[in-house]
């Protein structure tokens, strides 16, 4: 069935706290969906997108029934909507969150320098911990109830920003 020139057919999937993690090609984020939904016009929306229905009020208050949450796969150049992502995490299912803030390998390099450790050597610049095990990534759930947790960078396999929301209603 053709649809108008404003609008798009893009996959559909589910989120919840007991998704399928099948909807996801491990590793990669990549999406596999049978089921698709129309929204309005493609202006502006990025290639590769997909529709998030929420079940289980995971993304409340921002996401409400009747809505879907639109992410974008690349990620490079694309501002998220209040910070919201879709996360691909190492061990475990994907997750919709706010990230809150993200610890770049410079300021890790800097809180290495600054933390005391027994191993300090004399003379050295930099201290002998890794800078690894200082990146991390702050994120919060969206009812804004819980304070964020820390999840270190290695343990993010993707991150997709919610680029849209749209009313099916």
């Amino acid at each position: 069935m053709p649809h108008s020139l404003d609008e798009v057919v893009i996959p559909l999937i589910a989120f919840s706290t007991h998704a399928d993690p099948e909807f996801f090609v491990k590793g990669e984020g990549s999406l596999v969906s049978d089921r698709t939904v129309r929204i309005p016009g493609p202006a502006g929306l990025p290639k590769n997108c997909y529709g998030a229905l929420v079940e289980d009020r995971i993304m409340a208050p921002v996401l409400l029934p009747g809505m879907i949450g639109v992410f974008c796969p690349q990620s490079e150049g694309i501002t998220a909507i209040q910070n919201i992502h879709a996360i691909g995490l190492l061990r475990g299912l994907p997750v919709i969150r706010k990230i809150v803030k993200h610890e770049k390998p410079a300021g890790a390099r800097r809180k290495s320098f600054m933390t005391p450790t027994p191993l300090h050597i004399p003379g050295s610049l930099v201290s002998p911990i890794a800078e690894s095990t200082h990146q991390m990534v702050f994120l919060k759930k969206l009812d804004e109830v819980d304070g964020p947790i820390a999840i270190p960078a290695k343990d993010i396999v993707w991150t997709h920003p919610l680029v849209r929301i749209v009313s099916l209603m």
